[in-house]
Order: C-alpha cells, then sequence, then structure tokens
C-alpha cells in the first residue's frame, strides 16, 4: 500500500487525518472470507498484515453465512458466529453488504462496533435482495455506522440507471 503511494488506515485514532490531508489512505478489507479456508488463524495473520475491515460474504453462501443471493436465506453458520467474535476481538470492522437479511441481523446481534454496509443502496426505492431495508439502515445508523452507495444499475432501478437514481437512494 505504501509503495503504491497510499497510506495504510490501520488505526481508528488515524481516521481524522484523513479528511483534509494531501496524501490518499487505503483501507485494506476483505470480501467473502473464502481465503480463511474456515480458519480463524488465517484472520489474525491478516490482521498483523493491515487488514481491518471483513464482509462475510459474496451474495452466495460460504463457510460463514449465506449471502443475499441464497435462496435459502439462512444466517450465520457455526465458523460465522466464531468469525464475528474474532472480528470484535480484532476490532476490525465489520461489512454487512452481501448477507442475507437474516445473516445481517444475526451478525448485527453479534458484533459490538459500528457497522458498515461498503456498498449497499435503498430497498424501498428499488427492491433488490442486494439493497437493505429501512429496519437495516436504521440498525447500521444507530450502531453509529456508515452505508456507501453502489452504482450498479440493476440495484439502483429498472433499466438504464441515472443520476437521480443514485439520488433517491441516497
Amino acid at each position: 500500500v505504501e509503495s503504491a503511494g497510499f497510506r495504510p488506515l490501520l488505526w481508528r485514532e488515524d481516521v481524522p487525518k484523513v479528511a483534509g490531508g494531501d496524501q490518499p489512505w487505503a483501507l485494506l478489507a476483505l470480501e467473502g472470507v473464502e481465503a480463511l479456508e474456515g480458519e480463524l488463524v488465517h484472520l489474525r495473520v491478516l490482521h498483523r498484515l493491515g487488514l481491518r475491515m471483513v464482509g462475510l460474504t459474496w451474495n452466495e453462501a460460504n463457510e460463514a453465512a449465506d449471502g443475499c443471493g441464497e435462496a435459502r436465506g439462512g444466517g450465520l453458520t457455526r465458523f460465522g458466529r466464531m468469525l464475528v467474535e474474532e472480528i470484535n476481538r480484532l476490532s476490525l470492522l465489520l461489512d454487512v453488504a452481501h448477507l442475507s437479511e437474516r445473516g445481517f441481523w444475526e451478525a448485527a446481534e453479534r458484533y459490538d462496533g459500528p457497522l458498515v454496509a461498503s456498498h449497499a443502496n435503498c430497498r424501498a426505492v428499488h427492491d433488490h435482495p442486494r439493497n437493505l431495508t429501512d429496519d437495516q439502515l436504521r440498525a447500521i445508523a444507530q450502531s453509529g455506522g456508515v452505508v456507501g452507495l453502489t452504482f450498479v444499475p440493476a440495484f439502483l432501478t429498472e433499466g438504464e440507471a441515472t443520476r437521480d437514481d443514485v439520488r433517491r437512494h441516497l
């Protein structure tokens, strides 16, 4: 990261420095935990290497949870529950984007920090399984977390997406 000209965002105390600085910062994140191969020690190694945010799934089911694209709509697995405990212990951010609705609520119940949906939209604006319900958005806000929008047209509207579609989700 540093060799590419980015300063790694590693500590909570560094967050205020991000705004207004002239050097770009990078937050190392994992989207889907397949790379962990079911071993918490792999998460610990990645944390030592700078990992600071973990998304449990990428749409489909894996060994941690069901994603929003999994028809059965299951939640966290046994490994997923242990993983969220370890994410808490390491003070990592938990990214709830891509989780099934049940997985979202189980993760939110177990996670101690501010929830992050790094890229998600509003289901009340466009009914897509990748988008979050109003209750989910409220839960993220109540945790002190944040939601980043995604510009994927299928998550914004039917057909071609416009700036107005993005604004409606915002």
